[in-house]
């Protein structure tokens, strides 16, 4: 009987180890994201669009993170669209979107990184001379191994003018 009690013990503390290991480690560097084949991705890219995205109540300064079907169709909300296979047992679904001044600036890329243990949403926008005085949003997404933590955003303007 105690054998038994041991080894049960011994499973519970390599599968609490093995659950603890799930998803992002927190070193310093760049996260990788998660490489969806070609449907999820074109669905993901449809639902992150933003002629499709209604971001009343979201705020541009802040990077959301989904864990859950709930938090996806929060943001589908009365959207018309087929929603992405997504195992969130596994995975997390990581956007926001930044405040575009004129045409001349571009979304040029994002990169999730690991800086002193905490999350940061990189943000790179690529800025020209002066264009159209209209404002928009450049929505940034990936999907990433499960992250449970909030993610600060860190936007840098790469100027091409000169």
């Amino acid at each position: 009987m105690e054998k038994q009690m041991l080894k049960i013990a011994v499973l519970a503390m390599v599968a609490i180890g093995s659950i603890s290991t799930i998803g992002c480690k927190k070193e310093d560097g760049v996260v990788t994201p998660v490489t969806l084949d070609e449907t999820n991705r074109q669905l993901m890219d449809a639902l992150f669009s933003v002629s499709n995205l209604d971001l009343t109540g979201y705020n541009d300064s802040e990077v959301y993170v989904m864990n859950s079907n709930d938090d996806l169709w929060q943001l589908v909300g009365d959207m018309n669209i087929i929603i992405p296979e997504v195992d969130f047992e596994k995975y997390s679904i990581v956007w926001g979107y930044v405040v575009l001044l004129d045409t001349s600036y571009e979304l040029l890329s994002s990169e999730l990184s690991v800086r002193d243990g905490k999350y940061i949403m990189n943000v790179h926008i690529l800025s020209g001379q002066m264009g159209l005085q209209v404002i928009r949003n450049g929505v940034f997404w990936g999907v990433y191994p499960k992250i449970e933590e909030p993610i600060s955003l860190d936007v840098s303007y790469i100027d091409i003018s000169e």
